[in-house]
């Protein structure tokens, strides 16, 4: 049976349907930094996560964490460290564990140290994305306060309870092992000033020139890191956009993208239904939580290959 740690790490995309390129993968580790016990053998509520965290009571500034539920059984992941009144999560983290997990239901989780249980106006912004990438396996966003003994809850309408108590007595307490998305690795003969760099349309055309696209009809697409360097050519089972298959797509882009750092993606093939390039770029802003854009230094967001062609 595989472990935890060997599930969050599976390449998404081994294969022949994905390259990678750029030297580098980000993946999971185990977080020592934090030491928590569950207070029941399932997570069954709010109650028993909140009980998870309540060592984040001293704690002086924000932390932000999720918990994914599969069958009861809780996968901690530490999103982000912030300051005394704010923390900005990382999506990527919650994205790539989320496909890796599959789970039940999801719980973000953070505390307070301003002892504050209501959310705060930040909090319900971040709660409704979450809530527009997962829908309804997102539950209730839970705040930790400060030596209370008590936690707070909310949705995407604000405050659904606070002074809520915690769990004092456990039946049992189960050690929890956290995550964080936060370590590189590197391929043997990894030199950075060879990464390909997109400057131009003729790049694109000149890099897909290289590689057999064949003559079917398919969706491509080329993931890039924010200085424009090339993390991987990622190739897709779709020869058409439609309005049915449209979010599936940018789903498929995002899950595939975001977890290796792509900050953007150009696409490249042959496949119909470019007039929805469009919506497609506004579906992938929304699925990714506005990490990804779905442009190049061109005007142009969505290219197919024949146009890259005629520019070269």
């Amino acid at each position: 049976m595989k472990s935890t740690i060997d599930i969050l790490n599976e390449q998404i995309g081994q294969g022949t349907n994905f390259e990678i390129f750029g030297g580098t993968r980000r993946v999971f580790e185990l977080n020592t930094a934090f030491d928590f016990v569950s207070g029941t053998l399932k997570i069954e509520g709010p109650a028993d996560v909140a009980y998870v965290f309540k060592k984040l009571e001293d704690k002086a500034v924000e932390n932000a964490f999720a918990v994914l539920v599969k069958d009861g059984d809780p996968t901690v992941l530490h999103l982000a460290t912030g300051s005394a009144t704010r923390v900005t999560i990382d999506y990527a983290t919650l994205v790539a564990a989320v496909h890796k997990i599959n789970p039940d239901q999801i719980y973000f989780v953070h505390n307070h140290p301003s002892g504050d249980l209501v959310a705060s106006n930040n909090d319900i912004t971040m709660y409704r994305r979450l809530q527009g990438v997962f829908g309804k396996k997102l539950q209730p966003g839970i705040i930790i306060n400060i030596n209370s003994g008590k936690f707070g809850i909310y949705d995407e309408d604000g405050d659904m309870g606070h002074d809520l108590p915690q769990k004092h007595i456990a039946h049992t307490e189960v050690p929890l092992k956290v995550y964080s998305f936060s370590k590189l690795v590197f391929e043997k003969d990894y030199n950075p000033e060879k990464n390909l760099k997109i400057k131009s349309s003729q790049c694109v055309a000149q890099f897909v020139s290289s590689h057999r696209t064949g003559d079917r009809n398919k969706m491509n697409l080329l993931a890039l890191r924010s200085d424009n360097s090339v993390i991987a050519n990622i190739f897709l089972p779709y020869t058409e956009i439609t309005h049915k298959n449209i979010t599936q797509i940018a789903i498929d882009i995002v899950l595939k993208a975001m977890p290796h750092g792509a900050t953007s993606v150009i696409s490249y093939g042959r496949f119909s239904g470019l007039d929805l390039c469009n919506t497609l770029r506004e579906r992938i802003k929304e699925k990714s939580l506005g990490k990804i854009l779905v442009a190049s230094r061109q005007k142009s967001i969505l290219t197919n290959y024949s146009e890259y062609r005629k520019i070269k």
